[in-house]
């Protein structure tokens, strides 16, 4: 059922659009008729590409070459070495500890790993540390490599690729694996990782799902990347290219080193490194039970900003033609990079387009859609329709297939964060900023982190949040002329009504405000408007240290996700058709509009 709906749905939205643009070649035009055209295109080919990863992923699912995702183990104590890598920078000493207790505490024989913490920050507060937990566990060690301020480091990759090729402190192991250092371990991480490795040569990484132990009821603000560890994570997996996703990752040393390590080329070196070895004929499958968690930032302003981070992580992929040394990504795959670069920066440019001329589109009060006739209009709105409820059938379809643990688009859970996106990338590549970065989430250094439950709700906390915060205005502004363009366009066009008959007022109508894909558009350009300023009217409830970690399972001493916890981030669901089921209006709209076509 899944399979036959998203090819219905892609194959429909190809006809849909050849028919659109032959009607606006072959009619007369204006200027927001195009426009309109190029936001529906740019809307509909943002989900294209993974309806079509879906396809080729249901069809590898049949097969059985595909890699196993199912849950292992590695038993008894004759087990390959281990290296435990955690990098840190300035992160908050008790943050770093809590990952390093963790990480020494794998259920793992104690000879054959080591726990590795690479400080780039050089802080004699966290040698000091690390030296104080060396005594209960000798295989804990501390690196630095005294780096100064101002200095190129290459950042994480290359704080990493420091130790990889040091061949100074014995023997080398054959596995390694890099936590971030906010991330605590689960006790079976190194066996259920290494369960797969030992056993698949051709195996170079093992990812695991990121989760946060830290979320807040409900996730308002969709920080929990459900989307990429459900669905698209599998997907990938299911075609043998899946992409390891930073902490947690278990890396076969042979393969890194042959390929010259992590990438320094620019961040985000994880995924690079990914791209790296599939193209050099390696596997990588991403394991979907819970193995290590982590934490979000406990504020809107400290959500934008690590988005931020990731953004301009992305669009640093249009420079893998580079040639410099520094760049050990394969030929064949540098092409794809640079494409996929371009694709999310076209992405953040329609979007933040939308925003602006949406709006603007609708409060010329002129004709937005072509229509020379009455049968060419019940054609359009039919066709249009039609695609709309297939869409809206193949998301419903996919959230249900996991269990609604993903929400309906959930491609456009940071549409809101597009603007204040494509501004970071912009700074980035022509003003030559440094990409953003962030302390680590949770960090009480970080001013939106502090003593969120104390902020006021309500108008004055919106107030407060808006009028310094760039991303906020632009979607307060935006959500108003948007509602007010809709208002105006609909007054314009009953007010023809006097004068016009009701079908001519009709055909008006769905030629501008009612024209489908203009009610998807506004819809959904206004859900997504309404996450972070409703995040500020009523703020999200983060869950206290120390109600959501307790005793780890194996040392007191250490902290751990409580069960609980973990009972809720395992049962963890959207509502099936949004909060409030406010996603079953547009299904009613398009109902209803397709009886009125059919009437006229």
């Amino acid at each position: 059922m899944d399979l036959f709906v998203t090819k219905a749905a892609v194959s429909f939205l190809v006809l849909y659009v050849i028919f659109r643009l032959a009607l606006l070649f072959m009619t007369e035009t204006n200027l927001w008729m195009w426009m309109i055209f190029f936001l529906e295109v740019a809307s509909y080919g943002q989900i294209l590409p993974f309806q079509i990863l879906r396809i080729f992923a249901l069809k590898a699912e049949t097969r059985s070459v595909q890699p196993s995702r199912q849950a292992r183990r590695l038993v008894g104590n004759q087990v390959p070495l281990v290296d435990v890598f955690i990098p840190c920078y300035g992160e908050p000493i008790e943050i770093i500890s809590g990952t390093v207790r963790g990480a020494c505490l794998l259920n793992y024989p104690q000879d054959r790993f080591r726990v590795r913490v690479l400080d780039d920050g050089n802080s004699p507060s966290l040698l000091e540390a690390v030296e104080k937990l060396r005594t209960k566990w000798p295989n804990l060690h501390y690196h630095t490599r005294a780096t100064k301020k101002g200095t190129k480091t290459f950042a994480k990759a290359s704080n990493l690729n420091h130790v990889l090729f040091d061949e100074s402190n014995g023997q080398l192991p054959e596995f390694i694996t890099v936590l971030d250092s906010d991330f605590i371990p689960s006790p079976d991480l190194l066996r259920a990782g290494l369960a797969h490795l030992v056993t698949d040569p051709k195996l170079a990484i093992v990812g695991t799902s990121q989760i946060y132990y830290n979320l807040p009821v409900g996730d308002p603000l969709y920080q929990g990347l459900e989307w990429f560890v459900a669905v698209l994570s599998p997907q990938l997996t299911a075609l043998r290219g899946a992409v390891a996703g930073g902490s947690g990752c278990l890396i076969r040393r042979g393969p890194l080193v042959a390929v010259g390590g992590f990438p320094v080329l620019f961040s985000g070196e994880d995924m690079i490194l990914s791209y790296t070895l599939l193209a050099s004929g390696y596997d990588i499958i991403s394991l979907a039970e819970p193995l290590q968690y982590g934490r979000v930032p406990e504020s809107i302003q400290g959500h934008i900003f690590q988005r931020k981070r990731w953004s301009v992580s992305l669009a640093e992929r249009i420079m893998a033609w580079n040639d410099s040394v520094q760049n050990s990504i394969p030929n064949s795959r540098r092409t794809s990079m640079v494409i996929e670069g371009l694709i999310h920066i076209l992405t953040l440019f329609s979007r933040t387009l939308e925003f602006i001329v949406l709006p603007l589109a609708l409060f010329t009060g002129q004709q937005l859609v072509p229509a020379p006739s009455l049968w060419i209009l019940k054609i359009n709105v039919s066709m249009a329709t039609i695609y709309l409820s297939i869409l809206y059938a193949s998301q419903y379809i996919q959230a249900l297939c996991v269990e609604f643990k993903v929400s309906l688009f959930p491609h456009l859970e940071e549409a809101w964060m597009a603007p204040g996106q494509l501004l970071a990338i912009i700074r980035f590549f022509f003003l030559r900023t440094k990409s953003t970065r962030s302390p680590v989430t949770g960090s009480s250094d970080h001013p939106w982190n502090q003593d969120m439950s104390s902020q006021p709700e309500g108008l004055m906390s919106l107030t407060q949040r808006m009028i310094p915060d760039t991303e906020l205005c632009i979607n307060g502004l935006s959500l108003i002329a948007t509602i007010v363009a809709i208002y105006y366009n609909l007054m314009a066009k009953f007010r023809c009504s006097i004068s016009e008959n009701d079908k001519s007022v009709v055909a008006l109508l769905l030629t501008t405000a009612a024209w489908p894909p203009i009610l998807h558009l506004s819809y959904n350009m206004i859900a997504a408007h309404l996450v972070p300023l409703s995040a500020c009217l009523r703020l999200p409830q983060y869950p206290e240290l120390g109600a959501a970690l307790g005793p780890h399972p194996h040392d007191p001493t250490a902290l751990f996700p409580t069960k609980a916890i973990q009972d809720s981030l395992k049962h963890a669901r959207r509502p099936s058709f949004g909060y409030g089921g406010h996603f079953l209006i547009i299904p009613i709209v398009l109902a209803g509009l397709f009886v009125v076509i059919t009437l006229l």
